[in-house]
């Protein structure tokens, strides 16, 4: 039996559970029994609602991962100094990287940049310059 191709409601909903529970699309679409990335992607563009749920499940699945940050960070370390260091170097890189794509995927929430808007108005003054002094 090969893979799914047509959108039924029961593959969509587990595509969003996995989605909201911090699995990365591409992983769940290298399960055999899903339907293949681009395929997806194509109903995500096609199926409005589905769309929506998906994007909802993915924002959901972003403060999942948040939140895994800090068990990652928690878990007691191994008693062997050597192993303990290795085990902090992984549990960074693996918090690193957490963190950078969550701040990509939502920036509302995570990101670095902050936005200001301004209401109401604003007044420019012309001065003189040095040079013209």
């Amino acid at each position: 039996m090969g893979r799914p191709s047509s959108y039924t409601q029961e593959i969509a909903d587990e595509i969003c559970e996995r989605l909201a529970e911090g699995e990365p699309l591409a992983r769940i679409c290298r399960d055999e029994r899903m339907p293949s990335y681009s395929c997806v992607r194509r109903w995500e563009a096609e199926n409005e609602e589905f769309g929506a749920l998906s994007a909802r499940a993915k924002r959901d699945g972003t403060h999942y991962l948040a939140d895994d940050c800090q068990g990652i960070a928690d878990d007691p370390l191994p008693d062997d100094l050597d192993k303990a260091k290795v085990e902090i170097a992984h549990r960074k890189l693996q918090i690193d990287t957490r963190l950078r794509l969550i701040g990509k995927w939502n920036r509302q929430d995570y990101g670095d940049k902050q936005e200001v808007e301004h209401k109401g108005s604003v007044s420019v003054v012309a001065g003189q310059h040095d040079a013209d002094l």
